[in-house]
């Protein structure tokens, strides 16, 4: 009775704005939140300074991740302490928050698709820009193997029916992707992936 009766603690609410370095609209991607939600980060390609820029929830302002210039998608490590980017010129890279040197690990990474760091430590994302597979390579470098695929013929030229937005749940093995619908994603479905039984 008495744990249903004491007082609950009070819920924090965090408001703030996030100010890049342009205001031109789609310049910047969605942001990515770490964690333990203490800081947001997302890539901003205008401006006399493009690149990832992180916003901790302590601090007013944002600071920006040199050498990241050109970045695309962005995503925390499990951990919060590193990022996993996509590039316009289709490589994914990781980087530390504090803002070591960027690490590449493959030039055949899509540039706005969406990746995803999984506890198993492997990094997910889009193959290429053909939409037929997501694969999926070790964060601390390695071999890349796709993990989820769909046939050449079920894409289309516009791009329907491509596996987009990868996201690798907790448990290791069910991997939902996004498959585009005809005209935008907002008109397609979702796709679960059992990595371990090689099923769908």
């Amino acid at each position: 009775a008495y744990a249903l009766l004491r007082p609950q603690p009070a819920v924090r609410v965090v408001r703030f704005s996030l100010a890049g370095a342009s205001a031109v609209v789609g310049s910047t991607t969605q942001p990515a939140v770490s964690p333990d939600g203490r800081a947001v980060a997302f890539s901003d390609g205008s401006g006399a300074t493009p690149g990832i820029r992180v916003r901790r929830l302590d601090r007013d302002t944002t600071e920006l991740l040199p050498g990241t210039d050109g970045a695309g998608d962005v995503t925390f490590s499990p951990d919060g302490k590193s990022l996993a980017y996509t590039t316009t010129s289709k490589e994914l890279h990781t980087i530390g928050v504090d803002g070591s040197v960027p690490t590449l690990l493959t030039r055949e990474a899509s540039e706005e698709c969406g990746i995803s760091w999984a506890r198993d430590g492997y990094i997910y994302y889009c193959h290429g820009d053909a939409g037929t597979a997501i694969s999926r390579i070790p964060a601390a470098g390695g071999s890349a193997e796709d993990v989820a695929t769909v046939p050449d013929s079920s894409v289309s030229a516009t791009g329907s029916g491509a596996l987009e937005a990868p996201l690798i749940l907790d448990d290791g093995r069910t991997l939902l992707a996004a498959i585009r619908g005809a005209g935008s994603l907002q008109n397609g479905r979702i796709a679960m992936f059992d990595l371990r039984a090689h099923s769908r």
